[in-house]
């Protein structure tokens, strides 16, 4: 006989081992940037008793613009601002995230509903107006899609976000022992987007806008110092190699042209376990322009079907051809099937659809916007994506990944997106941190 936990008294959480809690800010080393050069963030390794908490750290920073026009918004957040998420201990190259501000527009848009996004609108850049996205649905709208509108003049938006990062962010898996990283210190890097991508103007005709900068960038961190009796038990714990388990987003790019119906192209994706290929498309003319939506807007490219090809094996084994059959593989992708908590984000009838034209015109971010926020999943996980396990994805190591699609009509150029994501499994032993994929 058992009793319910609120009925068992005798059942009570271990006490917590002493620690004293510090908040930590790693400064960029410039001041400012400007639009396609590098911030880089320096986290220094710390006394030996100290431990990093990636799910309680965040970068913050701002966004300046003046404009001599009102004719402008952010394009979606502050994810467009960002090209690439590199992170290094020392020169070993631990995670890298190429089309960064696209990913993460994707994973934004797959597993946050727009009643999750009200802080947005403080925090990332995100605040809409009420002229736009009229024609947009519900949740779409609502999510705040268009971006900060910025007036005339001299402006400044402060912005604060986690990290999509298996080390320093929203899918670490643990602590990160910075005592016991000695070797060296660890570097985040990020790739600014071009002003024309950052940008997307709202009414179709080119806002003019100069002094775009990034400044006062900070790594805002969490973390705990143990004492050295504490810290000891810890690391003989573990023999003094500490294994720590994460996942990560591989991005490789594409290109579909503009006479193409169908699409069998191989990407280079070698893991040892991927739970899941996503790809999306862009527009082509719609890249690198200010009066697009060069980040956000994903068409469906009248898509008929699609399935993945592994040295010769198919998943699945037969091909994905409705819209709603798609959207519960992307579902069971993201491992979402069995809960109402998260579904399937902004994606709606509207948002996610494969009938529109695909044409660059309907990039434009005006009053008649539509908010196509397009993307494909195939789920490659061998059991249920629990994380109960380590490495329960399918191996791509020596094998040959290819994307299979057709779809109906003859649209503008088009570039695919391919995404994975992946297991991980970070070592630190003797003062280095290494990454085994």
């Amino acid at each position: 006989m058992s009793f319910p936990k609120e009925l068992d008294y005798a059942k009570l959480k271990p006490a917590s081992v002493p620690s004293r809690p510090v908040i930590q800010r790693f400064r960029a080393d410039l001041q400012s940037y400007t639009p396609t050069q590098v911030v880089r963030i320096e986290i220094p390794t710390a006394a030996r008793t100290t431990h990093l908490f990636p799910s309680d750290c965040f970068v913050e920073g701002k966004l300046n613009v003046t404009a001599t026009t009102a004719a402008t918004a952010v394009d979606g957040n502050v994810y467009s601002v960002f090209r690439r998420l590199s992170i290094y201990h020392g020169s070993n190259l631990l995670e890298t995230q190429y089309y960064a501000g696209k990913l993460w527009h994707v994973l934004n848009d797959c597993q946050r509903g727009w009643s999750d996004r009200s802080q947005d609108s403080v925090a990332m850049l995100a605040g809409s107006t009420s002229a736009l996205g009229t024609n947009a649905s519900y949740g779409s709208y609502l999510s705040c899609l268009n971006g900060v509108a910025v007036p005339v003049g001299a402006n400044t938006y402060d912005f604060s976000f986690m990290l999509p990062s298996g080390i320093f962010g929203s899918m670490a898996g643990k602590a990160i022992p910075l005592g016991a990283c000695s070797a060296s210190s660890f570097y985040i890097e990020l790739e600014l987007e071009t002003q024309n991508n950052i940008f997307a103007d709202t009414t179709g005709t080119a806002a003019a806008l100069s002094a775009v900068t990034i400044s006062d960038v900070v790594f805002n961190a969490k973390v705990a110092v143990l004492p050295d009796d504490i810290n000891n038990l810890l690391m003989a714990s573990v023999m003094n190699r500490i294994v720590i388990p994460s996942t990560s987003w591989k991005v490789e790019l594409k290109t579909l042209n503009a006479a193409s119906t169908s699409f069998n192209d191989k990407f280079a994706f070698q893991l040892s376990s991927v739970n899941a290929f996503l790809f999306w498309f862009h527009n082509s003319l719609s890249q690198d322009a200010q009066t697009k939506r060069s980040m956000t807007a994903r068409p469906g490219c009248k898509l008929t079907n699609y399935q993945l090809n592994i040295n010769g094996e198919t998943y699945p084994s037969d091909l994905i051809a409705t819209r709603s059959r798609m959207i519960v593989e992307l579902q069971r992708a993201f491992d979402t099937l069995g809960t109402t908590k998260s579904g399937c984000g902004i994606l709606d009838s509207n948002t996610y659809s494969d009938a529109g034209d695909s044409l660059t015109a309907s990039d434009l971010n005006t009053t008649a916007i539509a908010h196509v926020r397009s993307v494909y999943g195939v789920d490659l996980n061998r059991f249920n994506n629990s994380q109960e396990t380590m490495l329960s994805g399918t191996s791509t190591i020596g094998q040959s990944v290819n994307l299979i699609l057709n779809k109906t009509g003859v649209n503008e150029a088009m570039q695919i997106y391919g995404a994975v994501m992946y297991d991980v499994i970070y070592t630190v032993q003797d003062g280095l941190m290494i990454a085994n994929t």
